[in-house]
């Protein structure tokens, strides 16, 4: 299965997947429609390179 979301890097691909909240009510309209979509890292690469950007 393809990964999500493709990030294309000068030296390399950041590949992630993501998992999308949806939240509903009734009686508030102000979230109503939110959604909030996470992006994990897909692969071993992304996750190392993620934690080397964040220091």
């Amino acid at each position: 299965m393809p990964p999500a979301c493709a990030v294309p890097l000068p030296a390399s691909l950041l590949n992630f997947f993501s998992a999308i909240a949806h939240f509903a009510t009734r009686e508030d309209i102000t979230i109503r429609h939110l959604r909030l979509e996470l992006l994990f890292p897909a692969d071993d690469f992304t996750r190392a390179a993620l934690k080397a950007m964040a220091g």
